[in-house]
């Protein structure tokens, strides 16, 4: 008898402190939705820092000395390997100044959501990385060409990554809609 009676004030103490909470916490659908966010959160920054690593250790020393080569030919600056002379300063184009960072959060969102299908992930993913790439050269002309000028060449290279990132905002955005024709995309996580 005792238990059951310690049972009842649990309960109505339960029910006294449901009483202050917002019922939309409450609900199993909310519930659902939170633990969707929370699994996208997890498998996106695993995606990311493992590509991230990736990058830090790949020898890309061929791709650096092509954007090097590609970035100082646009404006007609020296270049040596993957070193890049501009107005008495020495640039280095690293495995960070490849485009490959950009496409490693673009690789992040696309691989953790739900949809589209695997295939068609594959398919944004490869169009949007060699449209990171493409972008990825002028952006970095524009920082050499800025430090040509005189300007904080580390104040444009912030900036133009802003920008890279909104790149990687619309591939992601407009690719979805037209490869998955997804059109509410609360149904992606």
């Amino acid at each position: 008898m005792a238990l059951r009676k310690k049972r009842q004030i649990r309960t109505a103490q339960r029910k006294k402190d449901y009483a202050y909470a917002p019922k939309h916490i409450l609900t199993t659908q909310n519930n659902l939705r939170f633990k969707k966010i929370i699994w996208f959160c997890a498998k996106f920054f695993v995606i990311y820092f493992v590509l991230q690593f990736l990058i830090e250790l790949a020898d890309l020393s061929s791709l650096n000395n092509f954007i090097a080569y590609a970035s100082a030919s646009l404006i007609g600056i020296g270049y040596l390997g993957n070193t890049v002379f501009v107005a008495g300063e020495v640039f280095t184009v690293t495995n960070l100044c490849t485009g490959l960072v950009s496409a490693s959060v673009l690789a992040a969102i696309v691989f953790s959501l739900r949809r589209p299908k695997l295939g068609q992930k594959a398919i944004l993913f490869t169009s949007g990385l060699v449209l990171l790439m493409l972008i990825n050269i002028p952006r970095v002309s524009l920082v050499l060409y800025s430090a040509m000028l005189g300007f904080d060449a580390e104040l444009v290279h912030t900036f133009t990554w802003f920008i890279m990132s909104a790149a990687v905002l619309l591939i992601w955005y407009y690719g979805t809609k037209r490869i998955a024709k997804v059109k509410d995309f609360s149904e992606l996580v």
